[in-house]
């Protein structure tokens, strides 16, 4: 019997809570080949318990969720310091910076607070996410 690629494994997926969206499609890959799932977003727990247990009883892999504002580095720091940490204290072995804002609207009219959370969201929070996660994955050879 072949062992799945992931076994043992861990993958944080961030924008990852909507049950037909991108992010939730990559957590079903990664768990299918064995990872367990780090799910995140910034619904409440109530509303993602479907999700994570669909994941869970699907590809037998454990699954959790984890709220950080991606607006705030703080938080960020709070997610990868304290709270995987406390869950995998030796950090995740896959990162998926899928989280991600959009404002539409005209230039001349475009609201400046949108475009500074675009630019959190969109460049800052992945850039955060790396910085610190990929330490543990070089000392694990990821």
């Amino acid at each position: 019997m072949a062992v799945a690629a992931g076994v043992g494994k861990v993958a944080l997926i961030t924008g990852s809570t909507s049950c037909d969206g991108i992010g939730y499609a990559i957590a079903k890959s990664l768990a299918k080949n064995g990872f367990d799932i780090i799910l995140h977003g910034r619904r409440s727990e109530v509303d993602v318990e479907p999700l994570k247990e669909q994941l869970q009883r699907e590809f037998k892999v454990k699954c959790h969720y984890l709220t950080a504002d991606l607006l705030q580095r703080s938080e960020i720091e709070i997610l990868c310091h304290n709270k995987i940490a406390a869950l995998y204290p030796n950090g995740v072995d896959v990162l998926v910076n899928n989280a991600g804002r959009n404002v539409r609207a005209p230039l001349e009219s475009f609201p400046v607070d949108g475009w500074d959370e675009i630019i959190k969201v969109n460049l800052t929070a992945p850039f955060d996410f790396i910085r610190l996660t990929v330490g543990a994955m070089k000392k694990k050879g990821v």
